[in-house]
């Protein structure tokens, strides 16, 4: 017997026993209804997201699952909710209180405190669930392919819409998705994991979305951890469940926001201390390092080694970025070693051969303790979309840099580049942001790509090398 069985009996003895209570005849059932107002709040145009830039995000209330076991144990849901409220589309409410440790309970909280449309998470095998969940306060719940059949599934979407409500009809493969592709299921959720074995395989989400008619809304579920495994799916998925990553967090917010897309900054041309701790004191994830003679904000290795140490002794919640041009091989080693660097970007002409051979050695030379993993960044110059090509050069990078072009100069334009060559672009690293960011256009670039990193320099400076901290702090409040 698998799991899904064992969750499957038990949720029919114990649907049977709430129904011996509320419903112990038709006259029951129907003052039961009754009490029902429909939903007037939409969790199918909550997760409407055809231009697909980014998914939009269910977040789920979730204490623990069978594969897990607790994952949160201070856990309170109005609290957790109110932070879900300022990011997430809507939410998913676990309700089964034997194998996730959810309750109904759950769900009337939730319904307390947001507006945002809840879905009711459980196994849904009678009707009985479906006006329960109604009832507490659910816009919407969840029916599964791999327990209902066909006529099942289009009796319980029939009451659900009948209610207001919609319901995520979820599959694991084509045959579950041929039977709901024949019902009225207008929000179909792909699931990642298998129910019977909870093995994870998130390229499942965009075989099966291949196989989905466009006007469906495409919901990938389970094993998103991380931006990178959404970037795996966001070509295909409306909209992506995740749960587990977030309430297993030590800092839910943290992890939501990189969830949602919102991306960490990066402030570049780093010449003083003073500058280094303000940009750290308004929320700044990195700082870069220029070693490049030519650069008005070109900095020594000694003068930087301070920097850093001073800066991560008053607040250690930064990586140190050092920014290569072309530079000798062994002189990179020197510097990342010299100044305490967690990550070297190359801003110049280097190769792959150069690159893998620096990947490779930094990962097995360096000693550095708990911090022993160096990240690497290439910079690449983009004129137009073909640009974009020279991605595939580096697959052994952690991210790569997209800046504008300039014939004459690595960097340092203070220009945009058109993003919107960057509409069908999915790369598997990480993406940082560069060329005329500002306060004023952050926004607009958030929107049009959402990268993973926001490089920013020259447009919130009173000269080269010199930060002006009117223009750092309306960055960061624009952010």
């Amino acid at each position: 017997m698998t799991i899904l069985d064992k969750i499957i009996a038990y949720k029919k003895d114990e649907v049977e026993a709430l129904k011996a209570i509320f419903w112990t005849s038709q006259q029951d059932r129907s003052i039961y209804i009754l009490q029902i107002q429909k939903s007037e709040t939409s969790f199918y145009n909550a997760l409407k997201n055809k231009k697909r830039k980014w998914p939009k995000l269910i977040a789920e209330v979730k204490k623990g699952s069978p594969s897990q076991g607790l994952i949160r144990a201070d856990f309170d849901v109005a609290e957790i909710v109110k932070l879900y409220d300022q990011y997430a589309t809507s939410m998913s409410i676990l309700t089964d209180e034997k194998f996730f440790l959810g309750s109904l309970e759950n769900l009337k909280i939730a319904r307390k405190n947001t507006n945002k449309p809840l879905l009711r998470k459980d196994f849904i095998i009678d009707e009985f669930q479906i006006y329960e969940a109604r009832l507490a306060g659910a816009n919407a719940v969840l029916l599964l392919a791999s327990v209902l059949d066909l006529t099942q599934i289009q009796e319980f979407l029939n009451i659900v819409h009948s209610l207001g409500m919609d319901a995520l009809v979820e599959v694991h493969d084509q045959e579950e998705l041929a039977k709901v592709l024949k019902t009225d299921a207008r929000i179909i959720g792909i699931n990642n994991r298998n129910l019977k074995d909870f093995s994870i395989d998130l390229e499942n989400s965009n075989r099966l979305a291949q196989l989905i008619p466009e006007d469906k809304i495409i919901v990938s579920e389970s094993g998103i951890n991380s931006k990178a495994d959404i970037r795996k799916v966001r070509k295909n998925a409306d909209a992506i469940l995740v749960g587990t990553a977030i309430t297993k967090s030590t800092n839910m917010d943290k992890k939501i926001r990189d969830i949602v897309g919102i991306p960490e900054v990066k402030i570049c041309g780093i010449t003083n201390i003073e500058d280094a701790e303000a940009a750290i004191e308004c929320g700044a994830n990195y700082l870069g390092f220029i070693f490049y003679e030519k650069s008005p904000r070109n900095i020594t290795p000694e003068k930087c080694a301070e920097i850093i140490k001073k800066t991560k002794g008053i607040n250690s919640n930064f990586k140190a970025v050092g920014v290569f041009v072309n530079k000798k091989f062994e002189q990179v080693l020197k510097i990342v070693q010299d100044c305490n660097l967690d990550i070297v970007q190359l801003h110049g002409e280097e190769r792959f051969e150069y690159v893998e051979n620096l990947v490779n050695t930094l990962s097995s030379y360096l000693d550095k303790g708990e911090n022993s993993y160096i990240e690497v960044w290439k910079a690449l110059r983009i004129k137009d979309k073909k640009d974009l090509e020279q991605v595939k050069e580096f697959p052994n990078v952690e991210g790569i840099l997209l800046d504008t072009f300039n014939k004459d100069a690595y960097g340092g334009t203070g220009k945009t580049f058109d993003w919107e060559i960057l509409k069908d672009f999915y790369p598997e690293q990480k993406i940082v942001l560069a060329g005329g960011l500002s306060a004023e256009n952050v926004q607009l670039a958030i929107e049009s790509f959402y990268p993973d990193v926001l490089d920013i320099s020259s447009k919130i400076e009173l000269k080269p090398g010199k930060k002006d901290l009117v223009k750092l702090k309306k960055l960061f409040k624009s952010l």
